[in-house]
């Protein structure tokens, strides 16, 4: 829920403010399930674009820098 807090038809909404959070429980990747009413290829803070089919978009979690 740290990570997800809210929620669209059941579907998590990523909180970028959580990428501390992510990145102390040493999650090196995010598979992020594309919502209906967002556009694609969504940029986060902390993360990386790798890869997206119709239904799921791959992030790499970005070291701190």
């Amino acid at each position: 829920y740290q990570i997800f807090p809210n929620n669209n038809n059941f579907i998590g909404i990523y909180n970028p403010e959580s990428i501390d959070l992510v990145r102390r429980s040493k999650i090196s990747h995010l598979i992020i399930k594309k919502s209906p009413s967002e556009k694609n290829n969504l940029s986060f803070k902390g993360l990386e674009f790798l890869k997206e089919n119709n239904s799921w978009i791959l992030y790499k979690v970005i070291s701190e820098q």
